[in-house]
């Protein structure tokens, strides 16, 4: 486990390096609530549903510096990737705003895309809600296109060492 955990930060690290980390400002250091690493510890599909938490071996992580950010979803168990992605984003207010730069798996043509979302810090957690869209292919042409709208709810917690 903590073979994999300091695995999954430097594949942070590395992303984080790699997005020129401090290139600009989105709100000062002492401002920005979200600068950090965190760990996904629920979510929901649809206001109303029940939340789903996550077995022990899937891990969701998230880097946050003051103009990117990049996530990583793995599986402990198995040693594997399921998924990244990051970019930049702007805080502004309660708006958090977040253009995507890279994506795996490719294929979902996320890369360019920009989503909004409404962020909420309570009792130290980060609470991330709004709509994404689910990229659909036309089987003719191949070309990607936004499909349907989902709504989503997050629940963040910062990540501390151990976790």
């Amino acid at each position: 486990m903590k073979f994999l955990t300091t695995t999954a930060l430097v594949v942070l690290l590395f992303a984080w390096t790699l997005t020129g980390c401090d290139s600009g400002k989105n709100r000062d250091d002492e401002e920005n609530p979200i600068t950090g690493t965190w760990v996904l510890v629920k979510k929901r599909l649809n206001e109303g549903t029940a939340w789903s938490e996550f077995p022990d071996n899937i891990q969701y992580i998230k880097h946050v510096t003051p103009t990117h950010f990049t996530w990583v979803h793995y599986d402990n168990e198995t040693d594997s990737l399921i998924g990244c992605g990051g970019g930049t984003y702007k805080l502004v207010d309660n708006a958090y705003t977040e253009h995507i730069d890279y994506f795996h798996p490719q294929g979902s043509n996320q890369i360019g895309t920009t989503l909004t979302f409404k962020l909420e810090i309570k009792g130290g957690d980060w609470f991330h809600s709004g709509y994404f869209y689910i990229m659909e292919q036309d089987s003719t042409t191949g070309e990607w296109s936004p499909g349907e709208t989902v709504y989503f709810e997050e629940v963040w917690a910062r990540y501390k060492n151990g976790d």
